[in-house]
């Protein structure tokens, strides 16, 4: 008995003066979700609501306009980052934004001063602001970027413009030694036809261009320049091609199939016919910008570039079309029929390469063309050999099956000429050529 007065004693004096509240703390009794617990007992609900009468501390919401200042204010440094800074660090001065307004709205305005200011509000703003600038940034990237390649494409070939923007931590204008391809094309008898068209033949230029440009580019190419009615262009820069000779080879032939229906809308209209002469070369060469500082232009050198120029001129004595070197034919791998044509010595060299003709692709050749290719290669033997009886009998046979032409004069006149002046013994059928 006595022990229950003590302790009545001890209960009466820690609960005197002060507000005491009952209730279930059991299990499954009494509990309430709250937005701190999802199993919070009922009985501290009470608590929290009578501490705040007796202590008159109820936590009170923010004023509208404070909401609406604090969702534009964010809203507005998130969209002014995003403006003038880079897309990281912009996302990182959001992210920042937003956790300096947490801490703030939990710690110091709710648990400090109970004043309950919107949350999703201002942090959606810093969402949007930092997600819809960076979207507009972006649609605004791509469509400068389109201007500038459409600006530029007439100018510069859109190859070039495109590998920049796609790799712009490359050094594309520096000058590197790469093995390319490169293929010079020109019209014979333009120079005539100008002559009697006068001020027309501008825009008959432009038609022939309008044709062949889209060709050359559909084939990979870097169109480098215009040469008057002549055309340079090559493959194997900017981009890096393993195919870069077989492209050249496709793009010539597609080029002189273009040429015919050309020709035949030029007859339609009563002008005469032209004809395309190409030379290709591949080989070592220097790719880069050439020029000054106030101008310069992305092109290639080297003496395999000036040898497609000399095989393109090499055409018109040779009879031929397409007029390209050894290297090109080793790299083609049986892709196209080739026929020899003749070890050339051109201008400016002192050592004659093995030229060839392209004909077709192979699984286009014919019977009659392969004929061809066969008896031209026996033509050439005979000749570098110096048998040049045997070299004007395969000629007479070539005539007849396939035509004569220019080559076959030219053949048959160097024989003619070394069987009445033999040549030295250090002869190996070079055909020399004066003229560019």
């Amino acid at each position: 008995m006595e022990q229950i007065k003590t302790r009545e004693a001890e209960l009466e004096n820690a609960i005197k003066g002060k507000a005491v509240l009952l209730g279930f703390a059991a299990a499954g009794l009494d509990f309430v979700p709250t937005t701190l617990h999802g199993r919070c007992p009922g009985v501290m609900v009470h608590g929290a609501i009578v501490n705040g009468v007796l202590t008159n501390t109820f936590p009170r919401r923010a004023a509208d306009w404070i909401n609406a200042l604090l969702i534009l204010g964010l809203g507005g440094l998130t969209v002014s980052a995003t403006t003038y800074f880079t897309p990281i660090r912009a996302l990182l001065i959001a992210v920042a934004l937003a956790g300096i307004y947490l801490f703030v709205n939990c710690v110091i305005l709710f648990a400090k001063y109970h004043v309950i200011a919107n949350l999703t509000g201002p942090l959606a703003s810093i969402l949007v602001g930092w997600g819809g600038c960076s979207l507009m940034r972006f649609l605004r990237e791509l469509a400068e970027r389109a201007r500038i390649t459409r600006r530029f494409s007439t100018y510069v070939d859109p190859t070039l413009v495109n590998f920049v923007l796609k790799h712009p931590e490359t050094d594309v204008f520096e000058g590197q030694v790469r093995e390319m391809t490169v293929v010079f094309s020109d019209l014979a008898g333009f120079t005539t036809m100008s002559e009697k068209l006068g001020e027309r033949s501008v825009s008959l230029l432009n038609e022939y261009l309008e044709v062949m440009v889209p060709i050359i580019r559909k084939g990979g190419a870097y169109l480098n320049k215009f040469l008057g009615d002549g055309i340079m262009f090559f493959y194997g820069a900017p981009e890096h091609s393993p195919t870069h000779a077989a492209d050249a080879v496709r793009t010539a032939l597609a080029l002189q199939h273009a040429m015919k229906e050309l020709n035949e809308r030029f007859a339609v209209r009563g002008l005469g016919g032209l004809s395309m002469r190409i030379g290709i070369s591949t080989g070592n060469m220097i790719v880069g910008d050439a020029g000054s500082s106030e101008r310069a232009d992305y092109t290639v050198l080297g003496d395999a570039v000036n040898l497609a120029a000399r095989l393109e001129s090499a055409n018109k004595y040779m009879g031929t079309a397409i007029l390209m070197g050894s290297r090109t034919v080793e790299m083609l791998d049986g892709q196209f029929l080739v026929r020899p044509v003749a070890k050339l010595q051109v201008k400016g060299k002192t050592e004659g390469i093995m030229t060839y003709e392209a004909l077709c692709r192979s699984e286009e050749a014919t019977p009659e063309m392969r004929e061809e290719s066969t008896l031209s290669k026996l033509v050439i033997d005979a000749f570098t050999e110096a048998r040049f009886n045997d070299c004007l009998l395969t000629l007479k046979e070539l005539e007849g099956r396939c035509g004569g032409g220019a080559l076959v004069e030219l053949y048959r006149l160097n024989c003619r000429r070394f069987m009445m002046e033999p040549p030295g013994a250090d002869f190996t059928g070079e055909i020399i050529l004066e003229s560019k």
